[in-house]
Order: C-alpha cells, then sequence, then structure tokens
C-alpha cells in the first residue's frame, strides 16, 4: 500500500503509537498494586507489541516501498495537527510527522523497547517493585515515542520532560539506596540546566514564527535574522548536551547505571540519550542554515552551531574513550563508551553528515542494547552465584569475573558480536557506521582533519576498552573460582531478546555494503540508508546534502587497523602473563598511577563542576538564607515587636483612661439620677413646694444681684 494511502487512511493509527504504551503506563501504576500484580508485563508488554506491529507495518516497511518505488529519490513527509488550546487570540496546537527519519526512528525504538521488557520480566522477577518497574518503563517508551512523532516543538518538549521524569524514577528505583537516590537527583538536576537553553530556543523561535511547529519555524528560519536563528539553534543544543550527555554535561550519565540493568540498556541506547541526537537531526535547518554556512556575531565572536557541534562531540568522543579505559565496572565502561559514540553523532551532524550520524544512531542502538543486556546477564548470574557462595564483592567490577565464557555461552557469543560491532569490525554494523562519520570528518564538505585525528584516536581506544572488557569478564581463569563454579547462564527470557538483538546488530549495517563492494570495483551499487533517509523532506529550507561519498578502502583499512590494534593491545595486556607483569608494574609505579588516577577520577570533572555551579550555589542559597534571617525575618520581628508594643499602651490607655472616664460620667450619671429618684414622687404637694422654693432661691439671687450692683 502506498504511504500516501497510508496517511490519508490509517493516519489516525500514528498517535496510538506512543498512547497504548502511555495508557498501559497509567493503567499499570493505578492498578498495578490493587489487582494486576506480576499481571502487569501482560498489559505493559502487549501495548508495546501493538505500537510495534503499527511502527513496523503502517510506518516504517510502506515508507521503505514508497522510497524504493521511488527509485531512492522520492521523500515521503506527512504531518498533521489537531488544535489544543487558545492563548492570546491564537491557537496552540499538538501534532505528528512521519518521514524517513520518523520511520527508521519508530522502528528501531519499539522493536528495542518491547525486547528490553521482555528480558526485563526475567531480570526483574524476584523484584519486590516489579510491578511499578514495568509501568515506569513503559511511560518512559511513551515519551521517547511521543518525542518521535512530535511535528512541533511544544509536543516534543512535553514528550522530552516525560522522560526526564522517568529517567528520574528509574534511575533511583531502588531507592532505598542512598547511590540510587543521589544519582537520580543528579541526572534531573544536571539534564535540568540542558533544558533550561533548549527552552529558550524554544521560546526564542516561537517569538520569531508565532507558531511551535517544524514547518513554520524551518520557514521562519531563511530569512530571520542569522543572530536568533543561531541564538534558537544553540538553545536547543544545549538540551541536546544534557540529555545525550556530552562534555560537560555528561556526569550524570555513569551514576545512572545505580539503575536496574533494563534502565541502563533504555537511557543509554534506544531512548534517553539518542533524543538528543534526535533533536538536532530533526533541527537540522536551524543548525544548518542556508548552504550550511549559518553564523553570527555573539558577544564579539563568530559562532556558527554545526562547528559547536562538531567540536562538543569530536573532543566528547575522545575525552569519554580515555575514561573508558580504565574503569573496573562493567556497567560503567559502557556508559563512557555511550557518551564517545554519542559524541561521534554529533561530530557526524556538525560536518554536515547528516545520514552517516544518523545511521550510527541506529545501528548503536542495537549493538549498545545488547551489550547493556549482555552485561546485566552477566550482573545478574554472577550475583546470584555470590549470593549462592555468600561472597560479599561487588557483582559489577570485572575483577571479580573471568572465564565466563564457559559459563555462559548464550550470553558470551550475543556480548561478542556486540563487541565486534562497537570495535568496528567488518562485517559488523559498527563498522559501517563509524566509518562513514569519519569519511565525512576527514572528507566532507565541513572536512577538519584535526577531529578525524580525534575519531580515529577515538576508535582505536573503543576496541580497546572493549577489548579490556572482554578479556576481564569472559576470558583467562576466574578471580573467584566458587563463584564461578556456581555461575549459570541467564534464562531464556532474558537470553532469547539477546539472540534476537544480536540479528540486528550484525547485520543493520549491511544497507551499506552495496557501497563498499562498488569501492573494491564489484557491481556499482550505493548505500541504500543514505538513499532511504535523503533529505529532500529539507531541501525547501536550505539543507542540502553533497552526493554521498565514495568509500575510501585506505582510510577503512586505516580504521580497522586501528580497531584490530585496539584488541591486540587488550589481549596483550589483559590475556597474556606478559601483560599481567606490565600492568603489575605500573600498577607499582607511582608516576604511571598518578598519570592512571586522573581519567579514574574522571578528570575531576564533578569536583570541578560542584566548585563552579553547586558550591557559588550553595553560597547564593547561605546568602539569601543570611538577609531571611538577619534582614527580612529582622524586619517582621521588628514590626512585630512594635505592634505588640503598640498594642500594649493602646490597651494600657483604654483601661487607665478611656475606662475611666467612661466609668466616671457612668457614675456622676448614676448619682444624679439617684438623686433625681427622690424628686420624683408622683405628688402635687412636693411638686409646689419644689416650685415655690426654687422661685425663692432664684429670687433671693436676683436681688442678691440687683443689690450688688
Amino acid at each position: 500500500m502506498a504511504v500516501e494511502q497510508m496517511a490519508q487512511h490509517y493516519g489516525w493509527l500514528i498517535p496510538l503509537i506512543p498512547a497504548l504504551p502511555a495508557l498501559a503506563a497509567v493503567i499499570g501504576l493505578v492498578c498495578g498494586g490493587l489487582f494486576l500484580h506480576r499481571r502487569t508485563p501482560v498489559l505493559t508488554i502487549g501495548a508495546m507489541a501493538v505500537s510495534t506491529l503499527i511502527a513496523w507495518f503502517a510506518v516504517f516497511l510502506p515508507v521503505v516501498g514508497s522510497w524504493w518505488s521511488g527509485g531512492g529519490e522520492h521523500a515521503f513527509s506527512w504531518s498533521h495537527s489537531w488544535r489544543f488550546f487558545q492563548a492570546g487570540g491564537q491557537w496552540v496546537s499538538i501534532g505528528v510527522v512521519v518521514d524517513h527519519l520518523t520511520a527508521a526512528m519508530l522502528a528501531m525504538v519499539t522493536l528495542l523497547v518491547l525486547l528490553i521488557e521482555i528480558y526485563a520480566v526475567g531480570y526483574m522477577a524476584s523484584d519486590e517493585l516489579f510491578s511499578r518497574f514495568h509501568a515506569e518503563v513503559s511511560l518512559f517508551a511513551a515519551g521517547m515515542l511521543g518525542l518521535v512523532v512530535a511535528n512541533n516543538y511544544l509536543t516534543l518538549l512535553v514528550s522530552w520532560e516525560i522522560m526526564g521524569l522517568c529517567s528520574y524514577l528509574l534511575i533511583g528505583f531502588w531507592y532505598f539506596k542512598d547511590s540510587a537516590r543521589k544519582a537520580a537527583k543528579k541526572a534531573f538536576i544536571v539534564t535540568r540546566l540542558g533544558d533550561l537553553g533548549m527552552l529558550v530556543g524554544i521560546i526564542i523561535a516561537f517569538w520569531g514564527s508565532g507558531s511551535f511547529e517544524f514547518d513554520t519555524i524551518f520557514t521562519w528560519a531563511k530569512s530571520a535574522p542569522a543572530v536568533l536563528v543561531v541564538l534558537t539553534a544553540l538553545g536547543l543544543f544545549c538540551g541536546s548536551v544534557g540529555k545525550s550527555a556530552q562534555f560537560p554535561l555528561h556526569v550524570w550519565l555513569p551514576d545512572a547505571m545505580e539503575g536496574p540493568t533494563p534502565v541502563s540498556a533504555l537511557i543509554h541506547a534506544a531512548t534517553m540519550v539518542s533524543a538528543g541526537v534526535y533533536l538536532v537531526a530533526r533541527s537540522y535547518p536551524l543548525f544548518y542554515g542556508m548552504d550550511g554556512h549559518l553564523e553570527a556575531e555573539i558577544l564579539g565572536f563568530v559562532v556558527a552551531p554545526l562547528k559547536v557541534v562538531a567540536w562538543i562531540g569530536g573532543f566528547t568522543a575522545l575525552f569519554a574513550a580515555t575514561i573508558a579505559v580504565v574503569q573496573s565496572d562493567i556497567k560503567k565502561v559502557l556508559a563512557y563508551s555511550t557518551v564517545s559514540q554519542l559524541g561521534y553523532m554529533f561530530l557526524g551532524l556538525g560536518v554536515g553528515g547528516y545520514t552517516a550520524a544518523c545511521f550510527h544512531l541506529l545501528t548503536h542502538a542495537f549493538f549498545k542494547a545488547l551489550l547493556f543486556l549482555g552485561s546485566g546477564s552477566v550482573i545478574h548470574a554472577v550475583e546470584h552465584a555470590m549470593h549462592h557462595e555468600h561472597v560479599h564483592e561487588d557483582p559489577q567490577n570485572m575483577a571479580n569475573m573471568g572465564g565466563l565464557a564457559k559459563k555462559m555461552p548464550r550470553t558470551y557469543w550475543t556480548f561478542l558480536i556486540g563487541t565486534l560491532a562497537l570495535a568496528g569490525i567488518f562485517p559488523f554494523s559498527g563498522f559501517f557506521s563509524k566509518d562513514e562519520i569519519v569519511l565525512e570528518v576527514l572528507f566532507g564538505a565541513h572536512r577538519n582533519p584535526t577531529l578525524g585525528a580525534m575519531a580515529l584516536v577515538a576508535a582505536f581506544l573503543t576496541a580497546f576498552y572493549m577489548s579490556r572488557l572482554m578479556f576481564l569478564t569472559f576470558y583467562g581463569t576466574p578471580r573467584l573460582p566458587q563463584v564461578w563454579e556456581h555461575t549459570e547462564d541467564s534464562p531464556k527470557t532474558m537470553t532469547t531478546p539477546l539472540l534476537v538483538i544480536a540479528v540486528f546488530a550484525a547485520l543493520a549495517g549491511l544497507p551499506a555494503l552495496p557501497a563498499l563492494l562498488s569501492a573494491m570495483g564489484i557491481g556499482a551499487g550505493h548505500n541504500l540508508f543514505h538513499g532511504f533517509i535523503n533529505l529532500g523532506a529539507l531541501a525547501g529550507y536550505g539543507v542540502t546534502e553533497a552526493p554521498p561519498l565514495p568509500v575510501n578502502l585506505g582510510l577503512a583499512g586505516l580504521a580497522t587497523l586501528l580497531a584490530v590494534s585496539g584488541i591486540g593491545l587488550g589481549w596483550v595486556l589483559y590475556g597474556t602473563r606478559v601483560g599481567a607483569a606490565v600492568r603489575d608494574t605500573a600498577h607499582r609505579t607511582a608516576a604511571i598511577e598518578r598519570v592512571l588516577d586522573v581519567p579514574r577520577r574522571l578528570y575531576y570533572m564533578n569536583e570541578l563542576l560542584y566548585g563552579l555551579l553547586v558550591t557559588p550555589m550553595f553560597w547564593a542559597v547561605r546568602l539569601c538564607n543570611e538577609i531571611d534571617r538577619r534582614v527580612i525575618d529582622m524586619t517582621v520581628n521588628l514590626v512585630g515587636w512594635l505592634s505588640v508594643a503598640l498594642s500594649t499602651v493602646g490597651r494600657w490607655f483604654d483601661q487607665n483612661v478611656v475606662d475611666l472616664l467612661v466609668n466616671v460620667v457612668g457614675a456622676g450619671s448614676k448619682g444624679t439620677a439617684e438623686i433625681g429618684k427622690f424628686l420624683q414622687t408622683g405628688r402635687v404637694q412636693n411638686y409646689a413646694m419644689i416650685g415655690v422654693a426654687g422661685l425663692v432661691i432664684v429670687m433671693m439671687v436676683v436681688l442678691k444681684l440687683l443689690g450688688g450692683a
């Protein structure tokens, strides 16, 4: 069925994609503790399954078919809005959009969330808060899906904040742990810093265009003052930096490992962190401008949004990779790996490699979800074995593992596929998508050799730290033999999703295979994803992408050599006796330990941000407290004291003066009345006598006065 027919007849299905998980979440939260209990996943997984079917069969596959029938040049875009409320005489609308980017994102997000929820049934089976967990995950998924289908920044912002709330709830899910509570609070506060900039950017865009809708804002940006467009783009990018954990707001993401492992897979693969990359990709006309040369002078500096995105992304890719190299917690290695890979995506977007960045966004989601779920399987098995043997060690520390490949074959093989994909080994997906970004950085329209070198070094480090992880976890001699003996592979509810995701992690890069074969002289193919995710819908806003760069076999060979070298170095240092001796010598060398301690301490970024942001904030709070206590409270107390004093004086005056006068007048009146009552006898003789006496007195007074005169 043509996509146009789908849009015309089945467009009403699109809002159901986020609405069904949202409804399931509400029912699960309300009824989970009443009667659903452990049946809550039936509801949430069922809703997610229906959303997945709609996303794949009503959106993704029809869009693919439409593009394919159009010969690779036909770009489809459909949007519909509904009036929401009226403010200031203007209607504010909510709406949905379906285009090639939406279709690809919906296919990836729905499938991964569905598999992660199935995995969580086994992983969280013994947890008392089982029902609440699945309800909150469903709400999290609804937020991400709502963000993907939104056609305006208002709907996007609401969905964005739903994810922020759910990440807070899920990172701190085990709230009885102090570390989980602190991690949840840290994630919420740090991401809010970025969201503040995002809100400013949306306000500027609405003020300039009079609308929240993408199309209207992108049209306004074509003729708007460059400084307003640049400020809007930078504001939106602030939100992306916070959500996608880019330098310097990356500090929250490794601490987010305090949440259950399915949460880590959601946050670091399919949903939250990829939302920042998606926001920049969706808002690309605001960063790109006309022909990719948007810039404006701000505070004496010429600022180009694309360059800001590229340098932040490139630096973060290398910076986070160096930290991942020295981590001992298996999940934190993967967390910093995620920060690094997201940096790659922003680097690709910043140098104009729109399709390369989107390609890596999708492939990374699959192999990183696979790695996180695989690490969860390892942790789950090791933790149960430790409990069985009454061993009180950290089940996430790779120093307590080793030799697990024999004990956990299903987890091991799927984890190996994810590792090879992340390291960029042919023919796994990461090889194709990462090389696309490096190709754009070194040979694209906005090429930058410095950033290209940083990307290649980060690629080498990526292969090294993943090789290190594999040798410490799955190979070698078990460090805790009694635990190793009782370690068993995870149940099928956990390993089956791993097998499905492993297929996508291995094969998701194959759309780029025809281009590689063409460079080798086999056929005349091209990167199919490059054709599918084309920018036809954005061409009207000035966004144009050069024809796909041909695959550079020399660069592909160099990237592969670096990856193999990284794996080889990991094998030497962590898989051989010589490497063990080298590491032992290094650990006993004070100078080397001091150097390694810097990335172990995360380059003191937590302390730096604490000093730059938290400490001044505390000072400001203390200053406000002193002002409140010593000025405002003192003033209020003084006014109160004066009021009490005046009231006391008034009471004394009322009691001792006013009341006295009133009492005197009253007593006088009473005395006069007492005298007067004797005069009122009712006898005429008495009245006549009084009258005569009064007359005599008056005459005597008059005679006295006359005689005196």
